[in-house]
């Protein structure tokens, strides 16, 4: 079998990147057809530039709640976290976004809170309004 380059690995992330930010259709195909483990195989061993466009995709599904599920049982959120800690801005940014609306899945929450390194942001997260999220987000940023 022969191993995809990182070009061919960008432009299938560029691809499913580009789906995430479509319409509700589109996202809903992309998610049921496999799209999240396409999303995460390359990120692990990836440059930073498709680490940053896969957290970029990631972040936009996190979005949505209906997807929290799929997110959470097609292993993303541990690839979340290792982005999460990258020492590239625009993958941290990505991740933290992502984390940021994930935090809010209460089965998510729970795998997150067993990470210390984001316990006192989960706490922001947790509390009621969008301002409190964003400061969560915020927080991750500057970690």
């Amino acid at each position: 079998m022969m191993e995809s380059s990182a070009p061919a690995s960008r432009a299938a992330i560029t691809a499913l990147t580009m789906l995430s930010k479509d319409t509700e259709d589109t996202r809903a195909t992309l998610v049921r057809e496999g799209g999240l483990r396409l999303l995460i195989g390359p990120v692990r061993g990836g440059d930073y530039e498709t680490q940053a466009l896969a957290a970029e995709a990631l972040a936009m599904l996190s979005h949505h709640k209906q997807f929290h599920g799929d997110l959470y049982q097609s292993g993303c959120i541990p690839t979340i976290l290792q982005l999460a800690s990258s020492h590239d801005e625009r993958v941290k940014t990505s991740a933290a976004k992502a984390l940021s609306h994930l935090g809010t899945d209460e089965n998510i929450y729970k795998m997150l809170k067993q990470n210390r390194q984001f316990t006192k942001i989960l706490s922001i997260v947790r509390s009621s309004g969008p301002v409190d999220s964003f400061s969560a987000y915020i927080s991750l940023l500057i970690k």
